[in-house]
């Protein structure tokens, strides 16, 4: 207790390593959790383009070892740049904090005529930011750079950033405060008096950047990205967890890893390749999208229309699945059943793996029905089918994703073909 002369008492509250809790600049008690908006852990061999988007002029990008690296090639070419920009854009709410953290390790401190830059801001090629709060890096110093509208105020950070090691970097912005941490040393810049809040414009993406002046510096400085995230408090904690992992790229219509494509069947402009109906080899190593395949006569083999696999290190969580299917080249002339279902986590691509000593037969679930009557002609389409799974289904790490197509009815007519989409929603974790 402190503060008793002439004043009220002041009670300090901390836990039990001697932190402080926290409160706003009026004085409640924070006690909000901090919901995760953003997230990188580097990894594979490429920029993740679903997150990234980068820009470069004789400065190189790549991801080697763990690390995401600009200035990769260590250029010293006058008005070189590399500049890497968050796809998603990070709304500021007031005095809410937003947060970004990084492990970031330098190969050099840049001289004078060389400069680093993080944070949150609109930066392109080696120009002046236009707005944003950053941590620059110049002359062998570090700063706190507050960015309105293209107008800077800028502190000198009172640590300097180390050479060779892996740093913790987190730049921090509400309404009236730019704080940046070096390793655990923070300085915090005030928002000038005149300015309503630390950037004129409160939505701003994540930014990395290296860039030479007009005149080279002696040394390339690499700089490289080992881990990126960004966390916002309280107005994102109402959000549910699968819309906050599809922001962060989780979705499941693109790969969580390299090569962080698509998992749609559709290329563009182009008409699906005809599967070759098999109960032990997928017609299609995508998770869903376009499919046609030639009438076969009836059978209750169950083919592998779609067959994926999980990448390693993820969950795969599916929300919905919808299928619809039409009637191509020629009239039906036997009438005809295809039966849908789908199947998780099978150890093998094959539907006919069983259960046995490292081995997970495919989990069944069944979709649905589409019947196609005798002389249903062109365009005729079967029943539209729709699932909702909640709870999810759940198909794990490296284990197999089926759509299973039965045709119990029918017949193999030449020229007839059933042509349709399989849509699969879902998120990886």
């Amino acid at each position: 207790m402190s503060g008793m002369s002439g004043t009220a008492a002041t009670i300090r509250i901390a836990d039990s390593e001697g932190k402080e809790v926290e409160a706003t600049e009026h004085g409640e008690i924070k006690t909000s959790i901090v919901s995760i908006i953003m997230y990188d852990q580097i990894e594979g061999s490429g920029i993740n383009t679903n997150v990234w988007t980068t820009s470069t002029s004789t400065m190189t990008a790549n991801v080697s070892g763990g690390f995401l690296n600009i200035n990769a090639n260590a250029s010293t070419t006058a008005n070189a740049y590399a500049v890497l920009t968050s796809n998603k854009v990070v709304p500021f709410y007031g005095e809410q904090e937003v947060e970004l953290s990084c492990s970031v390790m330098l190969t050099a401190l840049p001289g004078a005529n060389e400069v680093i830059e993080i944070g949150f801001g609109l930066a392109a090629t080696n120009a002046t930011p236009t707005d944003g709060a950053i941590l620059r890096i110049t002359g062998g110093l570090a700063y706190v750079v507050i960015n309105f509208g293209g107008v800077e105020t800028i502190v000198q950070h009172t640590a300097v950033p180390a050479v060779g090691v892996v740093q913790d970097y987190d730049v921090l912005v509400d309404s009236s405060n730019v704080e940046v941490e070096i390793d655990g040393v923070k300085v915090n810049v005030a928002v000038p008096a005149a300015n309503p809040f630390p950037t004129s414009i409160a939505r701003q993406p994540v930014f990395f950047r290296v860039y030479n002046k007009a005149t080279p510096p002696a040394t390339g400085v690499v700089m490289s990205i080992g881990r990126m995230e960004v966390t916002q408090a309280i107005v994102t904690a109402n959000k549910p967890w699968p819309e906050i992992l599809c922001e962060m790229a989780r979705s499941s219509y693109q790969l969580p890893s390299t090569t962080y494509a698509t998992t749609c069947n559709w290329a563009n402009s182009a008409a699906p390749a005809s599967a070759t109906l098999s109960n032990t080899t997928g017609g299609y190593a995508t998770l869903d999208g376009q499919f046609k395949f030639a009438a076969p006569a009836a059978a209750e083999t169950d083919y592998a229309l779609f067959a994926f696999q999980v990448p390693s290190g993820y969950q795969m969580k599916v929300t919905d699945i919808t299928i619809n299917t039409v009637v191509e080249g020629v009239a039906v002339v036997t009438p005809t059943t295809l039966q849908w279902g789908c199947a998780m986590n099978s150890t093998a691509q094959s539907l006919a793996t069983a259960d046995g000593a490292g081995t997970v037969a495919p989990r069944r679930k069944p979709i649905g029905l589409q019947t196609f009557a005798a002389l249903a002609g062109l365009g005729t389409a079967g029943t539209d089918l729709s699932r909702h799974y909640d709870p999810p289904l759940i198909c794990d790490s490296n284990r197999w994703f089926h759509i299973i197509l039965k045709v119990p009815d029918g017949a193999a007519t030449a020229s007839l073909v059933f042509r349709g989409v399989v849509s699969v929603g879902g998120f990886f974790e």
